[in-house]
């Protein structure tokens, strides 16, 4: 049994709690439950038989966690959060216990119904109130009723924001790769690799050359045409003009 502070209200019959673990008032950890260190057990909190509970986490006031139920290291668990173990419970009959399992880092929100064999994504974000029906994948947000995945969240807990496969934290600057699988966080060298490239100027191909000279010629050609017919237009005019002024002055003298 470690160092470890219980209430004088709270009832603690494990002798496996880690150090510097705080149970507080009406808080119940059965014999057989195992509790790491650096833990915070809230009032009304539970812990039955068999449940693991592991380094710094969070369990908040009126959090039952159940036997099969696995949480990981710095796990948060919202106020009234639920979990469960048995997808067809009925009372006083056989059952057949199904186990669910917390990764590391992930956040629970307050009144969040999390359903057995659900397991829930290294660093993934519930929000509260949220009923999570299917496997939630690392770090995604999860919302509503029944939960969907909205946007993914940085370990410090802020949004991901980006284009294509590449997503940046805006506070941290930790960057993170979307795959088919999911997403997962790029260490320092695959982070440089994924950083977008200035494109370099295409350098032409002969082709392209020869094709962009041809066109140069036939637009040159086409305005030399153009810049003809105008000014043999404007001489067929100006020569009509000179007749028609010649005929006139005639019949003046004529007269």
């Amino acid at each position: 049994m470690g160092d470890f502070f219980t209430h004088r209200l709270a009832l603690v019959e494990t002798d496996q709690i880690g150090d510097k673990t705080n149970v507080w008032a009406y808080a119940h950890v059965m014999k057989g439950a195992v509790v790491g260190s650096h833990c915070n057990i809230g009032d009304h909190a539970f812990i039955e038989s068999g449940a693991v509970v592991g380094d710094e986490v969070t369990i908040k006031n009126g959090v039952a966690v159940w036997q099969y139920v696995t949480v990981k290291n710095r796990v948060f668990l919202g106020p009234n959060c639920s979990l469960t173990n048995d997808n067809r419970p009925r009372s006083k009959r056989e059952w057949s216990p199904v186990g669910t399992t917390i990764e590391e880092g992930a956040t629970v929100g307050a009144n969040a119904t999390i359903v057995c064999g659900c397991h829930i994504g290294r660093y993934a974000f519930i929000g509260a109130g949220a009923v999570v029906t299917r496997p939630v994948p690392d770090y995604a947000v999860v919302l509503g009723n029944p939960g969907r995945v909205r946007g993914y969240v940085c370990e410090c807990c802020q949004p991901l924001a980006g284009r294509g496969a590449l997503l940046t934290c805006k506070k941290c600057g930790l960057r993170y790769s979307k795959t088919a699988k999911g997403v997962v966080k790029l260490d320092a060298d695959a982070a440089l690799l994924a950083t977008p490239l200035a494109t370099p100027l295409a350098t032409p191909k002969p082709g392209a050359k020869r094709a962009a000279k041809a066109g140069a010629k036939r637009a040159a050609k086409a305005g030399a045409k153009r810049a003809a017919k105008a000014g043999a237009t404007r001489a067929a005019k100006a020569g009509s003009q000179a007749r028609t002024a010649k005929a006139g002055a005639k019949k003046t003298t004529q007269r």
